[in-house]
This record gives structure tokens, C-alpha cells and sequence, in this order.
């Protein structure tokens, strides 16, 4: 039987995504960051100021998820949960200044980590990869009826950003 070009596909889409994780939590092991954790960070630092709410939406979570990584992270002194001065219910999340060291080890090893992954690859081949993959999960966020947000690491939006969330412009590599 021959694989017909959707299932190939679907089943390099697959591939790539796990082999990424794996690769770049290989880097991340020596650091003492989960995967959930790195992501969180990265998250925060573009969209300083989120929710948890707002946080769980951009990974992919459930509040409650993300509320415990949150938890864990403060718990590394990380982040911060400021609150809402016109909401007191409402608390924004903050990167603390002991992260900054930490952020600057995850841009050397998403430097490295993209090198590899991109190796061979124009950035016209990047730019058409980032329009076609956006558009996959632009329809499986429709068929899962969810209006979940984004977070891109080209500093690009094809979604709005939480309310009340400052966006950093620039890669992670750029911003960091």
C-alpha cells in the first residue's frame, strides 16, 4: 500500500515536533527546567504582565496546569504575581530579575537548537514553513472550537495578545 501525501505529511509533522522536544530538553536538562517550565518562562518573558489565565491559553493548558507551573516557578524565585491594582481578584505575572540569567541560557540554547533544526533552509523556506504551519493550527484550533492564543517566537502576531499584556517585539534571540 503507498502512504498517500496527507499521512506523510501528518506523520512528519509529528516526527519533527517530537524530535524538537527531545533536542532541545536534552539542552535544557542541565539547566533543571522542564519542558513545561522553559515554555512557561518564554511565554512570560514575551507576554509579560499575562494571567495565569492568559498563560494557560498561549501553552496550551488548562488553568489549573498552568497555575501549578506558575506556582513552581515562584516558588524558584522566577516570577512574580503582581496584582491588579483596579482588580485585586486579577494577579499579572512577572519575570523577577534572578530569571534574567536563566533567559539568557535558554536564547543559547534556542540559538542551537534552531541551527540545527534550520540547517539547509532559506529564510524564504522559513518564512513559507511559518505561513503553512500557521495555517494547520489555525485549523485545528477551529475544529477543536477553541480561540486559544499564540506565541510566536518571530515576535509576529496572528492573534491578539492578552489584554493587558505588554508583547516584546524580536525573536527570543533577538530579545534576549
Amino acid at each position: 500500500m503507498v502512504m498517500e501525501l496527507r499521512d506523510r505529511v501528518s506523520i512528519l509533522t509529528a516526527t519533527v515536533a517530537r524530535l524538537t522536544r527531545v533536542r532541545f530538553d536534552q539542552r535544557a536538562r542541565p539547566l533543571g527546567l522542564t519542558r513545561p517550565q522553559w515554555q512557561t518562562l518564554t511565554c512570560i518573558f514575551f507576554y509579560e504582565g499575562s494571567t495565569v489565565s492568559q498563560i494557560a491559553d498561549m501553552i496550551e493548558v488548562e488553568a489549573i496546569t498552568a497555575g501549578r507551573l506558575i506556582d513552581g516557578l515562584e516558588a524558584l524565585n522566577l516570577i512574580e504575581r503582581r496584582l491588579n491594582p483596579s482588580d485585586r481578584r486579577l494577579r499579572h505575572i512577572h519575570l523577577t530579575p534572578s530569571a534574567e540569567p536563566l533567559m539568557s541560557q535558554l536564547r543559547t540554547l534556542s540559538t542551537e537548537t534552531e541551527s540545527e533544526l534550520y540547517d539547509g533552509l532559506s529564510e524564504g523556506d522559513l518564512a513559507k514553513l511559518e505561513t503553512l504551519l500557521g495555517q494547520v493550527r489555525l485549523n485545528l484550533s477551529r475544529s477543536l472550537g477553541r480561540d486559544r492564543r499564540v506565541m510566536e517566537d518571530t515576535g509576529r502576531q496572528t492573534e491578539q495578545a492578552p489584554v493587558g499584556a505588554r508583547k516584546k517585539s524580536g525573536s527570543l534571540n533577538e530579545r534576549l
